[in-house]
C-alpha cells in the first residue's frame, strides 16, 4: 500500500500543529528501541549474531507516532524502515516525506530550533547527515548507504534477486566481502533484470529517478534555507542514488524502453556544456567540478571510509568564489578583521 504522505504530514492539532515533543514518551522510546534491532555479541565462548530489526513494527510504530507529533528523528527511523521494507518505492516515498516535512513544518518540527542559540538547526542537521555517513562510522546509526546498496533492485523467478552491491562486485568497482561463497557476474544479473517482471522494473525505475530528484531538492532546500556552513555534505548519497538511477536507464534501454544513459568518461556539449571532452588538462571551473566529483566518487566506491572526500567536497563549494567569499565560508569570525585592514567599505558591496 503506498504511503499516504500528505495524511501523514496533516497538522495534529489546530492549537499545536506539530504536536508536543514526544522523546520522553513509552511509545516513542519503544519505537528507538525497536530501530536499533540485536547487535553482535559473546555468549560465552560463543559469537551470537546480531539481528536485524522488525522493520514492519518499526514502519507501523512511526506512522502512528506521525499522528501525534512531526519529529525529524522518527522520519529518519521511518525512512529507514521503508527502505528495508518496500526497497526502492520506499526509498522514494521515505524521501518525499522528508522533504515535506523539511519544506512545511520547519519552523515548528521537532527537535525544536534553538531560540537562545541563533536556532541553531545543529541537532537537525546531525540526524540528516546520517544519510551521508561512511558505512561503519560513528554517524552510520541507522545504516543508509548500505541499506540502499542491498535493497533489491529486480526480482527474476529463475534467477533471484539483485541489488547494488552486487553490481559493483560484479563490475570489480568492489571487492567481494571475506566469505561470499557465490559472486555474481554481470552475464547472471542482466539475466535477471531481463526476466524480470517490465512493469515492474518500469515503476522501480521512475521511483529511483523520483528519490534521485527529491534528494537534490532537498541539498538545494537545505543551502537556501539553512546556509552552506550548517548543511551536511550529502553528495555521497547522491551519488549512490544518481548510480541506481544508471542502472535501470541502463537495463530499461537493453529491453527496449528509453536510451541508456551517456557514458561518464565521455564529456560532451549536450551532457556537461564544456565544450570538447577533458583529455588531461583542466581548462574551466567546471571541468575542476567534475574532476572531483570523478576522484570523489572512486575513493566512495573503493574506500568508503577514507575521509578524503569529506575535503574534496568541502572543497567543491568553494570554487568559484571570489576571495572575500571564501573567508567568509572558511572563517566568518576573520572576515571581521580583514575588514579592519583593508577597510569597510571594500566589502560592502560583496
Amino acid at each position: 500500500m503506498a504511503l499516504d504522505i500528505e495524511g501523514l504530514l496533516g497538522e495534529v492539532s489546530p492549537e499545536e500543529p506539530c504536536g508536543p515533543d514526544l522523546s520522553y514518551d513509552p511509545a516513542y522510546f519503544q519505537l528507538m528501541h525497536e530501530a536499533e534491532g540485536t547487535p553482535e555479541h559473546q555468549m560465552g565462548d560463543a559469537v551470537v549474531e546480531g539481528q536485524e530489526p522488525d522493520w514492519r513494527a518499526v514502519k507501523s510504530q512511526a506512522i502512528d507516532l506521525f499522528a501525534r507529533t512531526k519529529d525529524l528523528n522518527v522520519t529518519m527511523t521511518l525512512l529507514a524502515a521503508l527502505i528495508a521494507n518496500d526497497g526502492v518505492t520506499g526509498l522514494a516515498d521515505g524521501l518525499d516525506l522528508l522533504k515535506g516535512l523539511l519544506e512545511r513544518w520547519w519552523p515548528e518540527f521537532h527537535p525544536k530550533l534553538d531560540p537562545e542559540d541563533n536556532n541553531d538547526p545543529l541537532e537537525r542537521m546531525n540526524l540528516i547527515s546520517a544519510l551521508a555517513a561512511p558505512p561503519g562510522t560513528l554517524g552510520d546509526v541507522r545504516k543508509f548507504q548500505a541499506r540502499v546498496r542491498e535493497m533489491p533492485l529486480c526480482t527474476s523467478r529463475q534467477l533471484g534477486s539483485f541489488n547494488y552491491r552486487q553490481i559493483q562486485i560484479a563490475k570489480g568497482e568492489i571487492e567481494p566481502p571475506a566469505g561470499m561463497e557465490s559472486v555474481p557476474d554481470m552475464a547472471l544479473i542482466d539475466g535477471a533484470f531481463s526476466d524480470a517482471d517490465i512493469e515492474e522494473l518500469k515503476l522501480n525505475s521512475e521511483a529511483a529517478s523520483r528519490a534521485c530528484a527529491t534528494i537534490k531538492a532537498i541539498d538545494a532546500w537545505l543551502m537556501e534555507n539553512v546556509g552552506a556552513e550548517h548543511v551536511p555534505d550529502l553528495q555521497s548519497f547522491i551519488v549512490l542514488l544518481e548510480s541506481i538511477e544508471k542502472v535501470y536507464k541502463e537495463q530499461l534501454a537493453r529491453r527496449g524502453y528509453g536510451q541508456a544513459p551517456a557514458d561518464e568518461d565521455t564529456l560532451d556539449d549536450e551532457s556537461q556544456g564544456t565544450g570538447d571532452p577533458i583529455r588531461g588538462s583542466v581548462r574551466n571551473t567546471n571541468d575542476v567540478l567534475i574532476l572531483i566529483g570523478k576522484i570523489c566518487e572512486f575513493y566512495e566506491r573503493n574506500e568508503p571510509s577514507s575521509p578524503i572526500p569529506l575535503l574534496l567536497r568541502r572543497a567543491e563549494r568553494l570554487v568559484g568564489k571570489n576571495f572575500v567569499d571564501l573567508v567568509r565560508d572558511l572563517s566568518p569570525d576573520a572576515l571581521s578583521q580583514l575588514k579592519m585592514v583593508a577597510g569597510v567599505d571594500t566589502f560592502e558591496d560583496q
